[in-house]
């Protein structure tokens, strides 16, 4: 697999994309998290902006080393480690909240990150997701979007999801459903769900 940068402000509607996902992302953190881990952290915007609002002990892991070098400029505060995500090697039970935004949806296997997130977060810990809702909307704008602008991310998805179905899959992993939102011209689906 080759070493890239995500580029996830590449151009302007990368970077609009982006911000609008994390600003919603952010507002299902729990207030009270001392401690957080971003799965598949890529750049590092999103620890970034949370180190900029508040004092909390955060990590970030990525496949990509080039990723992590970025993330570590744009969040300086945090700690970023080549690892994946299916394997972090954090401890049970360490983390009050962990983060995997635009990450499932290009995982072979979901459920593996699914429950190594749920290993890693305490009981009654929150986990974020975001990922795209599958539908006629989503997928003619990804077709354009991977043969133009966003050409390097052709392939780059292993599932589509709808929400129903994704809800379903985190209650199978020992997951109970919180809030839901959209960003993104609703294209964009970022839920918080409570380990039980």
């Amino acid at each position: 697999m080759e070493d890239k940068i995500n580029g996830a402000k590449a151009n302007l509607l990368s970077a609009i994309h982006l911000e609008e996902r994390l600003k919603v992302a952010k507002s299902l953190v729990p207030p009270n998290a001392q401690k957080i881990l971003d799965i598949g952290c890529g750049e590092g915007y999103f620890l970034g902006e949370i180190c900029k609002e508040r004092k909390i002990d955060a990590f970030g892991v990525d496949v990509s080393e080039k990723n992590l070098g970025c993330a570590r400029l744009n969040a300086p505060k945090a700690k970023f480690l080549l690892r994946d995500a299916t394997n972090t090697g954090f401890r049970a039970g360490e983390f009050d909240c962990v983060s995997a935004l635009e990450v499932i949806d290009h995982i072979d296997e979901p459920r593996l990150v699914l429950g190594e997130a749920r290993r890693i977060l305490k009981k009654g810990g929150t986990l974020v997701l975001s990922f795209p809702e599958s539908g006629a909307v989503w997928d003619s704008v990804w077709w354009v979007w991977t043969r133009t602008l966003g050409r390097r991310w052709y392939g780059e998805h292993e599932h589509f999801f709808k929400l129903e179905e994704f809800v379903k899959m985190l209650e199978g992993e020992g997951f109970a459903t919180g809030s839901s939102k959209t960003a993104f011209f609703g294209m964009i689906n970022v839920i918080s769900v409570t380990k039980v």
